[in-house]
């Protein structure tokens, strides 16, 4: 017959395995936790996919790569949101500038703000409105609009149609040509969600027709 001393022993022991076993148990799921936590938070600052703006067209690409159509895309939206000045010029183009400084180099933003107090000197924006639409018919082009220069730098052309009113009479109805460049820009993810900026210019922009001549 075993003695009470025997069995509270026994009790001891198998508290002592378990104490062991829950441990383990604690600290194998603290790593879990760690690793996956450290998981989802390089997927969210280093993995950004870009996909095509048309999910139709199916692509198979590297997580680094930029799909050309989405460096068009992208190039095409920022440069409409800068011109585009819906109540007043001398407001909006300086407004539509600082709105969007994080998705423009530091040297485009230089250029676009000597731009605009060009032309508020000039009185070419007090009461001034702006709309810019891409040509009809245009679109991407892979190879014919949008090309890869080097690894992150792209030379977009875009075709655009620039009307500008004061108060409800046109002043300026014209097709233009204006070659710009889109560099990788991946600063601050929470900033600039696209990982991409305008880089203004990357050659002179060209008047391809001018409708009220």
């Amino acid at each position: 017959m075993e003695s009470p001393l025997f069995r509270y022993a026994n009790k001891l022991k198998s508290v002592g395995y378990m104490n062991v076993t829950l441990l383990f148990i604690v600290i194998s799921l603290i790593a879990l936790c760690f690793n996956l936590s450290r998981s989802i938070d390089l997927a969210g600052k280093e993995q950004l996919i870009r996909l095509e703006p048309d999910l139709r067209v199916g692509t198979v690409r590297s997580a680094w790569e930029v799909p050309p159509a989405f460096v068009y895309s992208f190039a095409l939206t920022i440069v409409q949101k800068i011109n585009n000045w819906q109540e007043n010029g001398s407001v909006d183009y300086s407004g539509n500038i600082m709105m969007l400084q994080n998705y423009i180099t530091p040297s485009c933003r230089a250029f676009l703000t000597a731009d605009f107090k060009k032309k508020k000197q000039g009185g070419q924006l007090q009461n001034r409105t702006r709309i810019v639409m891409e040509l009809s018919g245009v679109g991407f082009n892979e190879g014919s609009n949008t090309r890869l220069i080097t690894r992150g730098q792209w030379d977009v052309n875009l075709s655009l149609n620039v009307r500008e009113f004061i108060g409800n009479k046109l002043v300026k109805n014209k097709d233009v040509f204006w070659p710009v460049k889109v560099v990788e820009f991946n600063v601050d993810s929470e900033l600039n969600t696209q990982g991409l900026a305008l880089d203004c210019f990357s050659n002179k922009p060209r008047l391809l027709k001018d409708h009220r001549i």
